[in-house]
């Protein structure tokens, strides 16, 4: 997927540190506690660490597989909204255009919604989950073009 121009994503980190990678490159992020970010080819990834039980918090345009270990809990945010993960592992892309968010839960637990005030949608173990802008989350089956969970490192 090539993306030419980044969609504007809320709410913006203003102290976080940003990563992007260009149309051919992944790049690995080491977050403390050693969980780790893979960030695959024309994606942007902003990440905060912040006090409390939530270890961090993220905006992402594009595409990521998420390993989370430990205590580490990660609020993903994208235009189409967030999601919530506990340690696992998991995959995230926002489509084309950030028309939805897209989730692969490969272990742990999800929680995927469109804003904080809605009720969200839970996906465990296995299960896959699609966020569409302005709709409501849902559960889906394998298709084609999800985001993988173990995607090739740098």
């Amino acid at each position: 997927i090539t993306r030419k121009v980044w969609t504007p994503t809320q709410p913006t980190l203003p102290h976080g540190v940003t990563v992007e990678t260009d149309a051919t490159h992944i790049r690995e992020i080491a977050l403390r506690g050693g969980s780790t970010v893979v960030l695959r080819p024309s994606s942007r990834f902003t990440y905060e660490y912040i006090p409390g039980p939530l270890a961090v918090m993220a905006v992402l345009d594009g595409e990521a597989a998420i390993n989370l270990i430990g205590n580490d809990k990660m609020m993903l945010k994208t235009s189409a909204g967030g999601v919530l993960m506990t340690p696992g592992s998991y995959a995230a892309r926002c489509a084309p255009g950030c028309a939805g968010l897209m989730v692969t839960v490969g272990t742990g637990l999800a929680m995927i919604r469109s804003d904080s005030a809605k009720v969200g949608l839970s996906l465990k173990t296995g299960e896959k989950g699609l966020l569409p802008k302005g709709g409501e989350p849902e559960k889906v089956s394998p298709g084609k073009d999800w985001p993988v969970l173990e995607p090739a490192k740098p």
